[in-house]
């Protein structure tokens, strides 16, 4: 099973996929936690492509190859692996869909249906919901901060998240509250397509 959890910057899906992979241990299950961009050496090249201000076009093509490269990581996973992926297809759709607003006719709808036939769909994808205000304060510490932490860029980012969700490739679950409920949420809804938990040995 691949879960997905998208959100704008400051949603605390790092901090939830961690509590999540541990409450879905405890239940018996056995899972790999993963992220994008990747710790390799294409997943650098989005992260010096993000901080040096690449052309978006160029950008958007460097997430696509990292992912390509990503998926290839845990497509074979073991069955009742449950794979837990910080970030996936709809995050190139709503960030890349804002960069390239103008340049792209419909950029949402352009870079889900391209996704759409090059990568599979998760079995489940969560969207971390919160006010771009509540995500921008979260960060304020970041020493390093990303040119895409602006209010105005993530205001567009999270109304492209709400129109994926309203288009049914979302469960939106409200992350302005304790990472632990958000991710005791979300365990409830895997369990639920799981089936009965496993028996303890």
């Amino acid at each position: 099973m691949l879960v997905a959890l998208e959100g704008i910057d400051g949603s605390g899906k790092t901090t939830v996929a961690r509590k999540l992979a541990a409450e879905l241990r405890r239940r018996g299950h056995r899972v790999r936690l993963t992220r994008e961009p990747t710790p390799t050496w294409l997943g650098r090249a989005v992260r010096r492509g993000i901080r040096s201000g690449v052309d978006p076009l160029a950008l958007a093509c460097l997430f696509l190859a990292d992912r390509a490269t990503h998926v290839g990581t845990w497509s074979r996973a073991p069955r009742g692996e449950v794979v837990i992926t910080d970030r996936y297809r709809d995050s190139t759709s709503a960030y890349q869909a804002v960069a390239l607003r103008g340049r792209v006719e419909d950029p949402l709808r352009f870079f889900s249906t391209l996704q759409d036939r090059w990568f599979p769909a998760p079995d489940l994808a969560f969207l971390l919901d919160v006010p771009v205000r509540v995500g921008l304060a979260r960060i304020r510490g970041r020493t390093v901060r990303e040119p895409f932490e602006k209010i105005r860029f993530l205001a567009g980012v999270r109304r492209n998240y709400l129109r994926l969700a309203r288009e049914g490739r979302l469960i939106v679950l409200d992350a302005d509250r304790p990472p632990e409920q958000v991710a005791k949420d979300a365990a409830e809804r895997i369990q639920k397509r799981l089936g009965p938990r496993p028996r303890s040995k």
